[in-house]
């Protein structure tokens, strides 16, 4: 294949990393080039004809652009953009203003027949791009994990806690965000934020509104075109963490609190407040209704997370170094008949629990963190320790459970032996590969011993 082949068939991209977010800039480019006409041609009123026709141009030559970025998402935001710019435009239209459009939308046409980057948006790709399909599975877990998680997954952390916790066992896709601005940043704030967030947007929305000035006249439909195109933008793809990008949508905001100041208009509080509560409602509501069952609980940015409800009677602390993966514990936990609730935590200084928990330690961890946890725990299990361990103290030992595999003995295996339960694991080296089951056995197990007080 030529040099000239592979460039007209690789999606565009303008530096920005990634073509959906090339995508989002010239989606943003094509609204905000009809300021030309709305806003220059408001001051320079012979030219507003001239610069009506050069904003169609470069929106086509826009839109020639975009359709080589292949972005579905992309595309979507133009045309949500422009419907809300035709429904709140000004009119009438003179018949060689729409006979320069349809001409324009004929041309995009053909071009979506002839660029091979613009085959991504037939709807027959759509049905071999497992993209799509993945998309959906995550966004279908974000109302789980915003009722999962009050003070927010933290920031950062969305991927992650997607793939640990909620991601299928039978899937491997590695992701950094949701694939989705709004929903990956609902996921990671608290609730504070997510409410400010949202909040923010329909401020924004009714600053831009196009409100009617006189019979026949509005404000800019521009503004309102071009945050509309962002916001859509920003649901199909992690764009809006560009900063680049909310340049634009902040100068047509600018642009529209200008002219509301200019023409003495300004939203109504009634209609500000009220479209305040129906979309902390309609969140709230979609929260509620789309959540799955599963009990699982998220604090402190993550770094706690517990399955099932009540006191947990596992608590496992992965301190550093650790190999067991939380993901291959909430896989095991899922398929078990009757788990015990479990805490799986990185951070064991913030955690209070009650006594007669079952304590599994992970890689090494410091003594003053978990020093409390080891006095009320009622069994204490540890996973092939090592050395730092060498040192408990006897009323500790007595009822510490101890594994180790059969390719990585003990280095002092006496000390070991004076453990409340101690056994080597044929097969099985420095990493227990049936962790959690085993976890899950013997806080089971405890779960029905009486609960013994804590030795001095």
């Amino acid at each position: 294949m030529s040099t000239l082949a592979v460039a007209l068939s690789s999606r565009l991209d303008w530096g920005l990393g990634n073509p959906n977010k090339t995508a989002a800039l010239i989606v943003l480019l094509m609204m905000a080039i009809w300021g030309l006409p709305s806003w220059l041609g408001a001051f320079w009123p012979k030219a507003k004809e001239a610069l009506w026709w050069i904003a169609l141009l470069g929106s086509l030559g826009l839109g020639c652009a975009l359709l080589q970025t292949g972005s579905r998402g992309g595309l979507v935001a133009a045309v949500t953009g422009w419907l809300v710019m035709l429904c709140f435009g000004p009119r009438p239209w003179p018949w060689r203003k729409i006979a320069g459009a349809m001409g324009a939308f004929v041309a995009a046409l053909i071009l979506m027949a002839v660029l091979p980057q613009a085959a991504r948006l037939s709807p027959l790709y759509g049905v071999h791009d497992a993209s799509i399909g993945n998309r959906w599975i995550l966004w279908q877990s974000i109302p789980s994990m915003i009722l999962a998680a009050p003070g927010g997954w933290g920031l950062g952390n969305s991927g992650e806690a997607f793939m640990t916790w909620y991601q299928s066992a039978d899937r491997g896709e590695l992701y950094r965000t949701l694939v989705n601005s709004h929903g990956t940043w609902l996921v990671e704030l608290g609730w504070l934020g997510r409410i400010g967030y949202l909040g923010g947007w329909v401020i924004a929305f009714c600053l831009a509104w196009p409100t009617r000035l006189s019979p026949g006249k509005r404000l800019s439909v521009v503004p309102l075109g071009v945050l509309t195109a962002f916001a859509v933008s920003a649901l199909f793809s992690s764009v809006a963490e560009t900063w680049v990008l909310w340049l634009i949508p902040l100068f047509a905001l600018i642009f529209a609190i200008l002219m509301r100041r200019h023409a003495h208009v300004w939203p109504k509080p009634a209609a500000v407040t009220w479209s305040l509560v129906g979309s902390f409602v309609v969140m709230g509501m979609a929260v509620f209704f789309f959540s799955d069952n599963l009990p699982l609980y998220a604090h402190d940015s993550g770094k706690s997370v517990q399955l099932g409800r009540g006191d947990p009677r596992l608590v496992i602390v992965a301190g550093e170094g650790a190999k067991e993966s939380p993901r291959q514990l909430r896989i095991v936990w899922q398929k078990a008949s009757s788990p015990v609730s479990v805490l799986w935590t990185t951070c064991p200084r913030d955690v209070s629990i009650p006594e007669g928990h079952t304590l599994a330690l992970l890689g090494n961890n410091d003594w003053s963190e978990i020093k409390s946890l080891l006095d009320r725990a009622q069994t204490v299990v540890l996973l092939a320790p090592s050395s730092d361990f060498d040192n408990l103290p006897p009323e500790v030992l007595r009822k510490t459970h101890v594994y180790f595999g059969e390719f990585m003995p003990p280095v002092d295996e006496a000390i070991w032996r004076e453990a409340g339960h101690f056994e080597i694991l044929p097969g099985q080296a420095a990493f227990i590969g049936d962790w959690p089951e085993r976890l899950l056995k013997i806080a089971g197990e405890s779960k029905s011993k009486p609960l013994s007080s804590p030795q001095s």
